[in-house]
């Protein structure tokens, strides 16, 4: 009895403290809130099977986030990310409608805005074609030797492009060789150049072989 009596004591008088204590409470930490604008190129992942992306518009979307200010002073570059899905769009330009979700970042900022609301991506078909590898050689051996071949492998790599781009492949180049002055058989491990508007080259590299007699 004498702990209900203590208890009810004054009892508006507590409940009004710590009405009191939690709103000043919210008041200190809504003083320490602030807001960040930072603009963000989108990264795309789950593009559908047998499509790429050919554009997107715009390049840049405005977000902004609000959080803790000392924490914000704190944020790397690399901390706020825009991510966005392609998975189940179709062939063609598609308008995709931004979510708060596409924005990865820590757990104590929110999304207050993202500007403008959607964007729009491109997609077209892609296609395969396997292409001959052509060694690019520069310079002539030493006096009094000569290429007497050159080999390359693979000798084929797989080019993924657009459809419409395929076409125009007939072959891709290595990086370059220089052999000047070599009086023995060259072999090294090259690049292979993509050509513009390729989207992917398999395998991206391949042995090159020169082979140098005496004449």
């Amino acid at each position: 009895m004498a702990l209900r009596r203590l208890l009810g004591k004054n009892l508006w008088l507590k409940v009004a403290s710590v009405c009191l204590a939690v709103i000043l409470w919210m008041f200190v930490l809504s003083r320490t809130q602030t807001e960040l604008s930072v603009k963000l190129e989108p990264a795309f992942h789950d593009v559908p099977q047998g499509l790429a992306l050919l554009q997107y518009e715009p390049r840049e979307v405005s977000v902004l986030l609000r959080g803790n200010e000392r924490l914000l002073r704190q944020l790397s570059p690399g901390d706020i990310r825009l991510s966005i899905s392609l998975k189940g769009l179709k062939e063609g330009r598609n308008f995709m409608p931004l979510k708060d979700a596409y924005v990865q970042r820590p757990g104590f900022l929110r999304v207050e805005g993202l500007s403008p609301s959607g964007i729009w991506v491109e997609l077209r078909p892609v296609g395969r074609r396997l292409l001959p590898v052509r060694a690019d050689i520069r310079g002539s051996p030493q006096e009094g030797f000569m290429i007497e071949r050159i080999e390359v492998s693979p000798g084929e790599v797989m080019v993924e492009a657009f459809q419409e781009e395929l076409a125009g492949f007939n072959s891709v180049l290595t990086e370059t060789l220089d052999i000047s002055r070599a009086s023995q058989s060259v072999v090294e491990t090259l690049r292979v150049v993509k050509p513009p508007r390729a989207l992917r080259i398999q395998p991206q590299e391949v042995v090159v072989k020169v082979v140098i007699r005496k004449r």
